[in-house]
């Protein structure tokens, strides 16, 4: 029997192994899981409360799927209709996808984008409010971005406030990004799934391999940094939004001084000082970056490549690299290598300043 076995007037089911496997999986409880290794029954009683809420779970991440899905297709419809020319098709989708409410920015940008070259500022606004709504964002900041599509209609262009001179910044104590360069170490090493059965999906193998997903140790310390270069990066983009570019630039340089692990602080700050005609320190910035993001690189080439040849994955290593893409780290949780392409254009911008 491949159904469970409901009985109303008890607080027990019966369901099957193979049903608990293939369908609940990923919501399965860890007592339950641990139940099911050491049975050797074809079918497992668990309390019926138990299955409700994976059911419910399972419902409900299957709901977050469709929609996220949806909400991809729909973006994906609109960047094509805008590559053939056609914005009625463009906001079309992009009008579905907004409705649908995922936190998803792609479509709120581009229609925000169409309607203001189209001069339709009430769509605009309209669409500006739906993203706030979505976001469950402030109702003061949506009135501020609301007035400044006011002053760009009455033809009102405020002004950047621009840095006069730059402040490097100096942390106080090891970098945060070093922090979590040696923390990342610690973890358990990347296998590349190398034991993985070749029909078994990654999230049943790191299911049935939980050490490499559930640290407890140190990656609250990894979410925690992250967690902190968020806020600075927030901070610096709320005074970018309100034309304060003297103020965020301040932040970027703390940013970098921490020696963020991406690329766009760097990126922003060099534009910043050149806006501000601060030549030498856009060049400052731009030497800093493409020498800490070069000697990155390296450092995760010969990690990855290193973790290739134990594990019988070189000729994969190989690929990766030399087709510049990214390999991360079970489940996806940070970056192993990245090639970092931006560092080509780095090393030409300056060479033009």
């Amino acid at each position: 029997m491949d159904k469970p076995q409901i009985d109303d007037s008890s607080d027990v089911i019966k369901i099957p192994v193979k049903v608990l496997i293939e369908e609940f999986i990923g919501v399965m409880p860890k007592d339950l899981f641990r139940l099911y290794l050491k049975t050797n029954c074809d079918q497992i009683t668990i309390k019926k409360s138990i299955y409700d809420s994976m059911v419910v779970e399972k419902n409900r991440r299957a709901e977050q799927q469709y929609l996220l899905q949806r909400t991809t297709m729909l973006n994906n419809k609109g960047i094509e209709f805008e590559k053939n020319k056609d914005i009625e098709g463009a906001i079309r989708a992009y009008e579905e996808n907004i409705k649908l409410g995922c936190l998803a920015s792609h479509s709120f940008d581009r229609l925000g984008i169409l309607y203001r070259k189209r001069g339709d500022i009430t769509n605009e606004k309209r669409v500006l409010c739906r993203r706030y709504e979505v976001y469950n964002l402030s109702s003061e900041e949506l009135k501020k971005e609301l007035d400044k599509i006011e002053n760009k209609v009455k033809g009102i262009k405020p002004e950047n406030k621009l840095p006069q001179r730059a402040n490097p910044s100096k942390p106080e104590s090891l970098p945060l990004g070093i922090q979590y360069q040696k923390i990342v170490k610690l973890l358990p090493e990347f296998n590349f799934y190398h034991d993985k059965p070749e029909e078994e999906s990654t999230n049943i193998y790191l299911f049935r391999n939980p050490i490499y997903v559930n640290d407890k140790t140190y990656k609250p310390i990894l979410w925690q940094i992250q967690r902190k270069f968020k806020e600075y990066i927030a901070v610096a983009k709320k005074f970018e939004a309100d034309y304060d570019l003297a103020s965020a630039s301040d932040i970027y340089e703390q940013i970098i001084a921490e020696q963020y692990y991406h690329t766009e602080p760097y990126e922003k700050l060099q534009r910043i000082y050149f806006m501000a005609h601060l030549i030498d320190d856009s060049k400052r910035v731009l030497s800093q970056a493409i020498e800490y993001f070069s000697a990155l690189k390296e450092k995760q080439k010969l990690h990855i490549l290193e973790l290739g040849a134990k594990y019988g994955k070189l000729e994969y290593v190989y690929q990766m690299i030399n087709e510049n893409k990214k390999i991360f780290y079970y489940g996806g949780a940070f970056e192993l290598y990245n090639p970092f392409t931006i560092i080509s254009k780095w090393e030409q911008k300056l060479s033009m300043i």
